[in-house]
């Protein structure tokens, strides 16, 4: 039973200098990556601890549990929830506008899923990830309900971001990121120009995710004061990642969409449970996030997100 006891402590230590790991994704991009991982691991430690408590000293177990909840607590904005408003109807003298964000997954055998899906709902704006090749045929059935499109290159066989939009694009494209990474275009929604994007950043370690956003700053500085911004950043809603990627735009993140991505080789559907909340979606000046929910899957390792939102006067938020 000591050696069992000595076990668990060690391992609840583990735990919490891992946890503890994930606050320092200003230092290096391999502790951001840990914070990806936060809730799940304060699940697990304070599993542990309630083990702990059971076998003996429970005060040592509540420190440990206490760490535990604290950690979850941070992990809040990843987290889904309830609309904020009664209705998430938002003001009732403006138009309610929808996007739909969602990473296709390059090689996704059943692209009719997404594109009966897009039907179904009749987003104004699409903005979809991993946009490779084998995706090209599926996605033309589109062209006759979005008129206005802006694509970024390929990268290798991942493919590259596309925003589709019934709504008039007001001028060229600010422009695309290095391997695809951010495609932002300007669109005339309710008479006021706003910058929409697509995202797919890699990880922050081993990938290059933070190297991918050190050099977005430019595109980020001159989104203009009206922007939406949604995608795949590879980054959790809490990490240091997501944090700067939002500075350098001036942008807010929306929280409470939860969960949107889980490992290819488990099912798609326990993704809302046990997945990473890495398609995130951001906004500034005029719009007016209302609320973001994942979908069911329709064929790709990450759940579909579909936005509601207005544009809001130019008076701004003091007629709200």
């Amino acid at each position: 039973m000591s050696f069992l006891r000595t076990l668990l402590l060690l391992a609840m230590l583990a735990l919490t200098l891992a946890i503890a790991a994930g606050f320092l994704g200003a230092v290096h991009p391999a502790f951001d990556t840990a914070a990806h991982f936060r809730a799940h691991l304060a699940v697990v430690l304070l599993a542990l601890a309630c083990l702990r408590s059971v076998l003996r000293r429970p005060i040592v177990a509540a420190a440990f549990a206490v760490v535990a909840f604290a950690a979850a607590v941070t992990c809040a904005p990843g987290l889904p929830r309830e609309p904020e408003r009664d209705g998430a109807t938002g003001r009732a003298d403006l138009p309610v506008h929808t996007l739909l964000q969602m990473n296709l997954l390059f090689n996704n055998r059943t692209p009719e899923r997404f594109v009966a899906e897009v039907e179904r709902l009749k987003p104004d704006i699409v903005t979809v990830e991993e946009v490779s090749r084998r995706w090209r045929q599926p996605l033309e059935k589109l062209g006759s309900a979005y008129a206005y499109r802006y694509r970024c290159p390929e990268w290798a066989t991942r493919g590259g971001v596309t925003i589709y939009s019934r709504f008039e694009m007001t001028q060229d494209p600010t422009g695309c990121g290095a391997y695809a990474s951010l495609g932002v275009a300007r669109f005339m929604i309710d008479g006021r120009p706003i910058t929409i994007g697509a995202v797919h950043l890699r990880w922050p370690w081993p990938a290059s995710g933070p190297k991918q956003i050190g050099e977005l700053a430019p595109i980020l500085a001159g989104i203009g004061p009206d922007a939406l911004i949604a995608g795949d950043f590879n980054a959790t809603t809490w990490s240091h990642s997501i944090r700067r990627f939002a500075r350098l735009g001036g942008l807010t993140v929306h929280g409470g969409i939860g969960p949107t991505w889980l490992w290819e080789g488990l099912p798609t559907w326990l993704a809302r449970w046990i997945g990473l909340p890495i398609d995130n979606v951001m906004s500034k000046g005029a719009v007016d996030i209302l609320d973001a929910k994942t979908l069911p899957p329709v064929g790709s390792d990450h759940l579909p997100v579909l936005v509601r939102f207005q544009v809001l006067p130019a008076a701004g938020p003091a007629g709200k």
